[in-house]
């Protein structure tokens, strides 16, 4: 008996039976044809591949559901290694800065922003997949652009597009008309040399605010915007050279707060918000030399904002974790490429770990330095992305290609957009099932790029020992992959036919109408299972937090009037389960009440009346006079005792449900 597992599936609708419920008609369908076999083809995310990392630290881990009692018929699987590969797509001109996202609202990551300094020029342009190519849908004028973003400043759920013009010392907004088109721009003067740029609500008044870095001056303009494109400017002073922005909630007070790199002060400033826009109460994080970016995560696994920088002076980038009290220190010093210029924490491992890995652009040395996240959340592992000349941008990819969790680098020598797509790492695989993957395990010869499992031995293994462990009609199969030699793993083309077990029929018996205080006989003695198993009976009652009746008839006493809905929950050994509504109506008895006078003169007319008499759940259909002399029916009626002495007058009262009550008078019948 496992009512354990049983309770969890329904507590939610235990929760919707905590009070009366009206009958409800049942619809009457014919009963869906189920097949005997089910094609499985892919994990219990919904995908049909998994790609992730596997090391010393963790293996790349998946799950199938499997119906519970299902026989397999036919399981494999194929395997293969991974490893970055860049493709270079050539742009037209040198570019500057870069965002990628959604503009269109496909929920695909291919919708790219690309700004480029000496031609003056920004263009909105899409990454197609088949061929890979870039496909241009707009462009806008903008002189000496330094950085673009994007974010819907004006809640039409379009996103416009907001640059920034060095030389001029001036904001372009461009207000999206649809998705790819746009207005001419709101042009918005701010401070000398802005050269990065951050979107957030910082008031809050549930408007998009514009946080605009002068790096050739110390200051940020702080554009509050109005959600009609219109901003309100206000200039904060900061360190020398604020050269990047972040904007996060770093003291979880629900204010968006700014942290700022200042590069010619090679510091940190987190500027925490007093919640109405204002800014105080710096807390100043020391880098090495060169500082050029920054950006915030939660980086080590708390939920305290960390954050990371890179300095271009030493080639090397800061993690910064946060403590308990809001204070900082310094838990990493990686050493990544030359002339670093872009940071992002990201999760590029593309297994859901919540493990955040480090991604750095490197001007100076070619290439893409990824820090993958261990199993102790330290960045132990490194990945070098030889990528084309001078990359001064990250951009993060999901969707595009087929692909998830790409990687893109905006090169200057020559003008390329570089895509890194991960592919074949690791060696010396093995593929087994169960926790760590230590059951029938199976291994691909080292130095192959692939192959297939045939899963049907192992997995038929692991049902059969596990079989206890199925809930709520399916069987959780953990399988991992892992790798001697780190890397990065695929499995794909999950391939498993099984005979499936049939779920049991609950039949919760007919529609009972009782009397408060009556037993109520629930009767589940129709269910069955078609494969012939034992089936577990569970009846949930409104408000029965700890369901105790588990038989497969049960008496239950209601103690209120009403219509109760009683639901039977029943489970084969498998863990399979069916469920079945039946109604009990409580019904209430009628209240006998009436007028009858204490004396009354023989022969002469006597009137009974029982207008006090009522139904609280429904109405009184008979009223039943007995005077002793005689019996008449009516609410109202008129009488002749003929006899003198004292006689017993009992009025019957019958309700809508068949419930009756008496109540009873004694008239004194005096000589006419």
């Amino acid at each position: 008996m496992r009512p354990s597992s049983v309770l969890m599936t329904i507590l939610v609708v235990l929760t919707l039976m905590g009070g009366l419920a009206p009958p409800v008609a049942e619809p009457v369908s014919a009963e869906p044809v189920k097949p005997t076999q089910v094609h499985i083809d892919t994990f219990s995310d919904g995908s049909v591949e998994l790609i992730g990392e596997a090391n010393q630290f963790s293996n790349l881990e998946a799950e199938l559901l499997i119906p519970a009692g299902a026989q397999v018929l036919q399981a494999s699987i194929n395997v293969s290694r991974v490893r970055y590969e860049v493709i270079d797509l050539l742009l037209d001109a040198t570019p500057k800065a870069m965002w990628c996202g959604d503009l269109d609202h496909d929920r695909l990551y291919d919708d790219l922003v690309i700004g480029y300094q000496e031609e003056g020029r920004v263009d909105v342009v899409i990454l197609e997949e088949d061929p890979v190519r870039l496909v241009t849908q707009w462009s806008m004028d903008v002189p000496d652009v330094m950085a673009v973003i994007v974010d819907d400043l004006d809640r039409d759920n379009d996103k416009d597009i907001i640059v920034a013009s060095g030389s001029e010392g001036k904001v372009y907004v461009f207000e999206a008309l649809t998705f790819f088109t746009f207005a001419e721009p709101v042009i918005i003067p701010v401070g000398p040399r802005p050269s990065a740029l951050a979107a957030q609500d910082l008031n809050p008044d549930f408007k998009r605010d514009i946080v605009v870095a002068n790096t050739g001056g110390s200051s940020l303009t702080i554009l509050q915007g109005r959600g009609d494109m219109t901003f309100y400017p206000k200039r904060v002073e900061v360190g020398r050279g604020p050269i990047a922005i972040s904007i996060w909630d770093m003291d979880e007070d629900l204010d968006n707060d700014l942290v700022i790199a200042e590069s010619r002060n090679d510091t940190i400033a987190i500027m925490y918000n007093e919640g109405n826009g204002n800014f105080s109460n710096t807390t100043t994080l020391a880098t090495g030399p060169g500082l050029v970016d920054v950006d915030v995560r939660r980086v080590n696994g708390d939920s305290l904002a960390d954050v990371t920088a890179i300095c271009a002076g030493d080639d090397r980038l800061y993690v910064f974790t946060q403590r308990p009290d809001g204070s900082f220190e310094t838990s990493e010093v990686l050493e990544v490429g030359r002339a670093p210029r872009d940071v992002r924490a990201l999760q590029v491992n593309r297994v859901d770990d919540n493990n955040m890995d480090l991604v750095t652009a490197c001007s100076g040395s070619d290439n893409l330095m990824v820090y993958l996240a261990g199993g102790d959340l330290r960045h132990t592992i490194p990945i070098d992305v030889p990528v084309a000349g001078r990359p001064v941008a990250l951009g993060f990819l999901r969707g595009a290609l087929g692909e998830d969790d790409t990687l893109l680098a905006l090169c200057q020598m020559p003008p390329t957009l570089s895509i890194a797509i991960p592919r074949d790492l690791a060696d010396d695989i093995e593929l087994g099932f169960g926790p760590g993957g230590r059951e029938n395990v199976q291994d691909l010869p080292r130095g192959s790029e692939g192959g297939g499992f045939d899963l049907l031995v192992g997995l038929s293994n692991y049902i059969e020992r596990h079989k206890s462990e199925a809930r709520f009609g399916e069987l959780v199969v953990h399988m991992e992959a892992r790798a001697k030699n780190p890397g990065w793993l695929r499995l794909y083309d999950l391939e498993v036919w099984v005979k499936i077990n049939r779920p049991p029929r609950a039949d919760a018996g007919r529609n009972v109408t009782v009397l408060v205080g009556e037993p109520a006989e629930l009767n589940g003695s129709a269910s069955y299972d078609p494969d012939g198993g034992f089936i577990e009976f569970l009846w949930l009652l409104p408000g029965d937090v700890n369901p105790s009746h588990m038989d497969r008839v049960s008496l239950h006493v209601f103690n209120e009037p009403g219509v109760y809905m009683v639901l039977l929950v029943v489970m084969d050994p498998w863990g399979l389960l069916d469920q079945d509504v039946t109604y009990v109506r409580v019904n209430a008895p009628p209240l006998a009440k009436g007028t009858v006078p204490a004396t009354v003169n023989a022969l002469e007319p006597t009137r009974l009346s029982a207008h006090l008499s009522e139904d609280p759940d429904g109405s009184i259909v008979d009223y039943i006079w007995d005077y002793s002399q005689g019996v008449v029916h009516g609410r109202t009626v008129d009488v002749i005792f003929t006899g003198e002495g004292t006689w017993n007058v009992t009025l019957e009262v019958i309700d809508d449900q068949g419930a009756r009550t008496l109540a009873t008078w004694q008239v004194e019948v005096l000589p006419s």
